[in-house]
C-alpha cells in the first residue's frame, strides 16, 4: 500500500503541471525512471521475505529497516539537481586525474553499483532526491495568512499541489532568489525564507510567502550540511528536487520540468 500512495504522489503533481500545460508529457516518463527502481527494490525484498518464510527460517521475522520506506529516494533522476554532489564528482574527477599514474587498486566496479532506492549503506548526508526533512519549533516571524498558529514545522508549510523554496538566509543571496521565484508562476510556488534564531530578518525576505525563525536550529541542522548550499526546492511528492546555491540552479531544475515559453 505505501508503494501505491508513493506512486500516485510522484504520478499525481506531474500530471497536474502537464494538464495546466506547463510541463511537457514527455515529463511524464520521469515517473518510470524514478519508480521503477524502487518498485523493483521493494519486488526483491518482500520475495526474499516470502522465500524464507515458506522455507521456515526463522530470519524471516526479522525485517530490516529498509522496509519501513523511509529512505526512499530518487537520486539519480534526470530531473533533479544537486549541486553539491556535482562539485564533490567534479573534485573526485580532479583527484582521479591526478593520480591516473598510479595503482593503488579500484575497489568499487562502477558497472556493478546498482541503485540503492531504499537508502540503506548511506553515509547520511542529504542530497537531493532525497525525502526532505522535517524541522520543528518554527516561528513565523512575518504576518503570513498560510500559517494559523505562529509555531509549526515544515511539514506544515510542505503541500503536494505546490513547490517549496527553502531559503536560509545565512547561506543564500535571499534577494536574488526571490526575485528567480517571482519567474514561475505563483500557484505552483511558494517561497519560505529561514532565519537563525533571533537574526535580523533581511528586508527583501518580505517578498518572501513565510518567513521563519529557526529557534532551535533543527532546520539549519537538517538542511545546511555545507556553507555554500542554501537554496532547497521541496517537490510537491515531498523530495527534494534541488540543492543549489543561487538563482543559476534553481532555473536549472524548473526548466528541467516546466515548458518554455517557446513550446
Amino acid at each position: 500500500m505505501n508503494t501505491g500512495v508513493q506512486d500516485a504522489f510522484n504520478l499525481g503533481w506531474k500530471l497536474s503541471l502537464v494538464a495546466k500545460g506547463l510541463a511537457h508529457p514527455s515529463f511524464l516518463e520521469s515517473y518510470s525512471e524514478e519508480r521503477i527502481p524502487v518498485i523493483a527494490e521493494m519486488i526483491s525484498e518482500t520475495t526474499k521475505l516470502l522465500d524464507r518464510t515458506l522455507e521456515n527460517n526463522r530470519t524471516a521475522w526479522k525485517k530490516n529497516d529498509g522496509l519501513y520506506q523511509l529512505g526512499i529516494n530518487y537520486r539519480w533522476s534526470s530531473v533533479v539537481v544537486d549541486e553539491r554532489e556535482e562539485a564533490q564528482g567534479d573534485n573526485e574527477a580532479l583527484e582521479d586525474e591526478y593520480f591516473k599514474d598510479y595503482d593503488f587498486g579500484d575497489p568499487e566496479d562502477d558497472e556493478t553499483m546498482v541503485k540503492l532506492s531504499y537508502g540503506r549503506e548511506g553515509d547520511g548526508r542529504l542530497r537531493a532526491g532525497d525525502r526532505a526533512p522535517d524541522a520543528s519549533s518554527l516561528l513565523c516571524r512575518n504576518s503570513s495568512p498560510l500559517l494559523r498558529k505562529q509555531a509549526c514545522q515544515l511539514f506544515q508549510i510542505f503541500g503536494s499541489g505546490y513547490h517549496t523554496v527553502l531559503v536560509f538566509a545565512d547561506r543564500a543571496n535571499t534577494r536574488e532568489i526571490l526575485h528567480a521565484a517571482t519567474l514561475y508562476p505563483k500557484a505552483i510556488l511558494r517561497s519560505v525564507v529561514i532565519v537563525r534564531a533571533k537574526a535580523a530578518i533581511p528586508p527583501e525576505a518580505k517578498a518572501a510567502d513565510i518567513v521563519l525563525d529557526d529557534k532551535d536550529g533543527h532546520a539549519h541542522d537538517a538542511y545546511c550540511q555545507s556553507s555554500d548550499y542554501g537554496v532547497y526546492v521541496v517537490r510537491p511528492d515531498g523530495m527534494l528536487g534541488a540543492i543549489v546555491k543561487g538563482p543559476a540552479g534553481m532555473h536549472r531544475y524548473f526548466q528541467g520540468i516546466l515548458k518554455g515559453k517557446d513550446q
